[in-house]
């Protein structure tokens, strides 16, 4: 099937990729058939699958290994947009899907809920695959204690939620739940722990457990012979050069050949014959292709670090250079103006943002706070001041993770209530207004036209006294000039004002002690990486998590917030837990305890003149699915 691979901690993966190398020893047909070249920089340390989704759960292992097809999971998440999207898990249509998901209560007061295996995968070995492989995939990890087994596995086969799956006849399995898990265990945890085939893996099991050393036993075996799922088998692993993946013929791999249309709100997979996947609504169309493999194979190249990499890339030697970091700063001139190569920004899976000590005034009164928002031209600093290196950002959630995005964020009347495309004038107007009907004055109180500030505020007082001087603790520009160009640009704005800010542009860990730890400071700036299910929107605003140490040291504090937070992260049902989001955004866009900045871009190069994607705009970058292995085609 077409649908990503969810690996917890590390990235989201498309059903396959590979890896290359101009190294001489390099396979021979290689230099024949259609192989997909991608560069990487440091060396994979197992091919034990189940190593990877443990300790061993490295960028670079996932590229190259897991990202080859190995393994499905019941369901998945869509290109593009992440919804969740059934993968080996029967559940076709919207009713289908909503009860494929949901738990009925036992005799014993446990939960269980029940899934249809779809007929027609095929391991590489040519056996089928069946409710004895989904029902071990979950039972051997729980016999030898996931937390045990370390890395992903406590999230995958989570055993404060999972007693056991039991296999009711070849196609259907059923899960024993010992309570309610929320979406983040369920829908994008264990619904999508990866696949094994039990019959290579069980006597591996049976061994382990024989031993002193179960874990360490199970992770020695090397696993490179393992059957896989996907559109690629695993061919030669030569240390510290590359490793190459053989392309299993279409015939034998369900889902290839399918027809993909990826929508903002639904998505629809037709293998005519064979299955129709039809979910959601058909609104925008975000991309659509045909699954492949349309390759003949993969070679992941290591090529140790950027320079080399961009050499062979601009030579021809490579298709895709893989990096989760991204192509440097200093390379992008150089690859931009490369006959045949093809630069493409996309924003990465994060935010940096300003906040506030909302213990005390004026950061506790939202009127300070909306000004504030207002008062921050984000695109002329992002467009202007850091020639569009960054993206400017307006919610927590990244608006190019398209299932959990509020559809308001993206429409220019909301927008511009956030002062969108407002000139420093109707900033100054707007942020007056608010400022004045919140309870503030000033001794001059600042004037402005329609296009900017003509009298610079002074003395600004809030209910008659004095606002003392206000310290923004931000990155200094060695560390982040993007952070620190953001800073020095609130501090003139809102000097402009009246309002007293000065930057402090500082060191990183001095901000994250005073802020998280001291909890000493007015405002400040940092940034968050983030994961596609937003829980975050309760982990960094609730209150349970404002006392020190906690992702909330803003101290915001709002009780009906809290509960639609919690109703949030328990909500089983995806459809209802994406409006409680829409409803999480919209109180944090009114409430502002956090001012969303920006989101750092990645860069990547590939070589336009030889490859084609079926899109090159998402989040994360191209990098983020190992650069679309499974449905890339070869121009040449």
């Amino acid at each position: 099937m077409t649908a990503k691979i969810k690996i917890l901690g590390v990235i989201a993966l498309a059903l396959a990729v590979g890896v290359i190398s101009l190294n001489t020893s390099a396979p021979a047909t290689a230099l024949q058939a259609k192989i997909y070249k991608l560069a990487t920089f440091e060396d994979i340390t197992t091919t034990n699958t189940l190593s990877i989704y443990g300790p061993n759960s490295t960028v670079w292992n996932s590229y190259v290994i897991l990202s080859a097809g190995i393994h499905t999971s019941l369901f998945g998440e869509a290109d593009k947009t992440f919804q969740i999207v059934p993968s080996a898990a029967v559940a076709d249509n919207d009713a289908d899907f909503a009860k494929a998901q949901t738990f009925t209560k036992r005799a014993d007061n446990k939960l269980e809920a029940t899934f249809t295996v779809r007929q027609g995968l095929k391991w590489s070995d040519g056996t089928t695959l069946t409710a004895d492989d989904v029902a071990f995939s979950y039972n051997g990890p729980l016999s030898l204690n996931p937390v045990k087994l370390g890395g992903n596995w406590p999230a995958q086969v989570d055993p404060d939620f999972l007693d056991r799956v039991e296999v009711v006849n070849p196609t259907t399995v059923r899960f024993v739940l010992k309570e309610v898990p929320g979406i983040a265990r369920w829908q994008y945890g264990m619904l999508q722990a990866p696949i094994f085939q039990k019959k290579y893996w069980e006597p591996k099991f049976t061994a382990a457990k024989a031993s002193s050393d179960p874990v360490k036993t199970l992770y020695a075996n090397n696993g490179a012979d393992e059957p896989g799922i996907g559109g690629f088998n695993l061919g030669q692993v030569n240390a510290g050069s590359f490793v190459s993946h053989t392309a299993r013929p279409c015939k034998d791999v369900l889902g290839c050949g399918a027809k993909v249309e990826v929508y903002t709100s639904g998505y629809i997979e037709d293998q005519p014959g064979k299955y129709h996947i039809e979910i959601g609504k058909k609104d925008k169309l975000e991309t659509s292709y045909t699954a492949g493999p349309k390759v003949d194979g993969l070679l992941h190249n290591l090529l140790g670090d950027q320079n080399a990499a961009v050499l062979a890339l601009t030579k021809g030697d490579v298709d895709f250079i893989l990096n989760p970091l991204g192509v440097a700063a200093g390379f992008r001139q150089q690859l931009s103006s490369t006959p045949g190569v093809a630069t493409v920004k996309n924003p990465s899976n994060g935010i940096f943002y300003m906040s506030f000590n909302m213990r005390r005034a004026p950061f506790s009164e939202k009127a300070f706070r909306q000004a504030v928002g207002l008062m921050i031209d984000k695109e002329f600093v992002c467009e202007q001041l850091l020639n569009s290196l960054c993206n400017s950002a307006y919610t927590v959630v990244p608006l190019p993770n398209g299932f959990w995005v509020n559809p308001k964020f993206k429409t220019d009347d909301f927008l511009k209530g956030l002062g969108k495309g407002l000139t420093e004038g109707q900033r100054a107007q707007a942020a007056i207004k608010v400022l004045k009907a919140g309870g503030f004055t000033w001794d001059t109180e600042p004037q402005a036209d329609a296009q900017k500030i003509t009298v610079v505020g002074k003395g600004l007082k809030f209910k008659g006294q004095p606002v003392k001087d206000i310290e923004l603790l931000c990155p200094h520009t060695g560390y982040d000039p993007f952070r620190s160009t953001f800073c020095q640009h609130a501090e003139r704005r809102l000097q402009l004002m009246g309002i007293p800010l000065r930057a402090n542009l500082t060191g990183f860990n001095i901000i994250v002690s005073k802020v998280f730890d001291d909890q000493k400071f007015d405002m400040w700036v940092l940034g968050w990486g983030l994961g596609i299910f937003p829980d975050y929107l309760r982990d960094f605003f609730h209150s349970e998590n404002a006392d020190a140490g906690g992702d909330n040291p803003e101290g915001f504090n709002n009780k009906d917030f809290d509960k639609l937070a919690d109703q949030f992260v328990a909500e089983t049902d995806l459809a209802k837990a994406q409006q409680i989001a829409f409803q999480l955004e919209e109180i944090l866009a009114d409430e502002a305890p956090y001012i969303p900045l920006f989101n750092a871009p990645l860069f990547e190069a590939y070589r336009s003149d030889r490859v084609k994607f079926p899109y090159t705009e998402v989040l994360n970058g191209l990098q983020g699915g190992s650069g679309l292995p499974s449905s890339v085609e070869l121009l040449k």
